[in-house]
This record gives C-alpha cells, sequence and structure tokens, in this order.
C-alpha cells in the first residue's frame, strides 16, 4: 500500500469513533445511553434531504453538510455548553486534521466552513435540520418523561431561520414523539369497543 492508501485507510478508521462518540449534552441531563454523534448526523441528513426538497435547494449538498458538520468531534469530542465554557477548542483544526487522506478533503475543508458561516442556503437548511435533529430527540425525551430537555426544545428554537424548519418545529411541539406509532393501536382499540 502507498502512504495515501494509509492515510486513507487511517481517515476511515477514524470515522468509527464517530459511533463511538455520545452526544454528552444529553448525558448532563440523566440520559443513560445518549445518541452518538454519527446517530445525530444520519438523522439530520435526513431531516436536511426533507428541508432541502421543500425549499428546491440541493439535496446532495444539504445532506453532505449534515453528514460531516460534527466530523471534529472524532478528534476532540462532543463538548455540551458546561465543557464549553472551560475548553479551548479549536474545530477548524480538528476538522482539518480529521479529514486529512481523505479524498477530497480539500472540499470538505470548503463544506465545514460554509457550514459554520451558515450564509449560503444550503448551509442554513443544514444548520436548522442539525437543530431540528436536537429537538426531536428532546421531544421524545420530554414525552417519555424528561422535563430538563424542554431547554434543549427551547435552544433549537433560537437556531432556526427557515420558515419550513419553524412551521417544522411547530409541529413537533404539538405532537407527541410517539403518535406515528400508538395511532394505529389506538384506531384498533377505539373498533374493538365500538363493538362491544
Amino acid at each position: 500500500m502507498t502512504a495515501s492508501d494509509n492515510a486513507l485507510v487511517d481517515y476511515l478508521f477514524s470515522l468509527g469513533m464517530l459511533k463511538r462518540t455520545e452526544r454528552s449534552g444529553w448525558r448532563t441531563i440523566g440520559v443513560r445511553k445518549p445518541e452518538s454523534v454519527a446517530e445525530h448526523s444520519f438523522v439530520a441528513a435526513l431531516v436536511g434531504a426533507e428541508l432541502a426538497r421543500s425549499e428546491g435547494a440541493d439535496e446532495a449538498k444539504v445532506m453532505r453538510l449534515c453528514l460531516l458538520h460534527d466530523l471534529h468531534e472524532l478528534r476532540m469530542s462532543d463538548l455540551n455548553l458546561m465543557n464549553k465554557l472551560y475548553v479551548k477548542r479549536d474545530e477548524k483544526k480538528a476538522f482539518a486534521d480529521a479529514v486529512k487522506g481523505a479524498g477530497g478533503e480539500s472540499e470538505m475543508r470548503t463544506l465545514f466552513s460554509e457550514f459554520c458561516a451558515g450564509r449560503s442556503r444550503e448551509a442554513v437548511l443544514a444548520r436548522d435540520a442539525d437543530a431540528l435533529e436536537m429537538m426531536l430527540e428532546a421531544k421524545f425525551l420530554v414525552d417519555t418523561g424528561n422535563p430538563y430537555a424542554k431547554d434543549w426544545i427551547a435552544s433549537a428554537w433560537t437556531k432556526l431561520r427557515s420558515a419550513i424548519s419553524k412551521r417544522l418545529a411547530r409541529g413537533i411541539d404539538a405532537r407527541e414523539s410517539m403518535e406515528w406509532v400508538l395511532s394505529p393501536f389506538r384506531r384498533a382499540r377505539g373498533r374493538k369497543n365500538k363493538k362491544v
């Protein structure tokens, strides 16, 4: 293997760290098994795809921005708000180091900068997808008994910029997180009660 092959293999191995890096903010409010950064980024990318389709934006680019937005955390972990009060961090350096050896590392650094700046249409939607994914997780936690997650919902609201994201956030606030699972059972139970 060449030196560049070894660098690519190391990059590919490092991606697995995203599966083993917990989203640490959830741990601070008592969530025993928080989602991983990889899980968060995957769902954010799917949310981003829906936002992009709704807005006629570049769906693939929004998804890619979502998948890359927390890649630096494989080098520096996920720092929650309390950590950030005390720890000096260099996310751009961590991101640049994380993508060394990857094909298209220059393009990935450009995309990360675009996401951080949040000025392009796709970056706005990707950042909104990131916040909406956090809101979805927080709403699930509130609905299953964790009142502290309400603060994460409030935080997500402050980050939303697009009209479609704000509309979806209102829907998230108003709906039970498990309605999609429970409604068929509730309907079936209602039909049985009418037969009696």
